[in-house]
């Protein structure tokens, strides 16, 4: 039996999303996203890249704004690399197959969409 690679997460985007067609043409769509876990002393936040590719994520990305509330779902790797201050450094990538509008903040501009919708 194949191994299974499936996570959902939800969060709030830690920044806007950027869309971009890259020089062969494909697309891909990039957020950062903070998933709170526990409460009081035990809180916890876990960041998270969220990679969509294809043009999906044209459709979304002016939705995607600093504090959106998200779920996504996909594959979870590491990306593992040597900063310039000679450390390695490690972050969770979660290349999507889903990403679902959830909530936004309160003060919110983000042109208006109704929750729920995925993509």
């Amino acid at each position: 039996m194949a191994d299974i690679n499936v996570f959902t997460i939800t969060g709030r985007c830690t920044s806007d999303a950027k869309f971009a067609v890259l020089s062969g043409g494909k697309s891909v769509l990039n957020v950062d996203v903070a998933v709170n876990t526990g409460y009081g002393e035990y809180k916890k936040v876990t960041y998270v890249q969220i990679q969509q590719w294809g043009d999906k994520g044209r459709s979304i990305v002016e939705y995607l704004k600093k504090g959106q509330l998200i779920g996504c779902s996909g594959e979870l790797t590491t990306d593992k690399w040597n900063g310039q201050d000679g450390k390695e450094h490690t972050s969770l990538k979660l290349t999507t197959f889903a990403i679902q509008l959830l909530g936004s903040k309160k003060e919110d501009s983000t042109p208006a969409m109704p929750d729920g919708l995925t993509f």
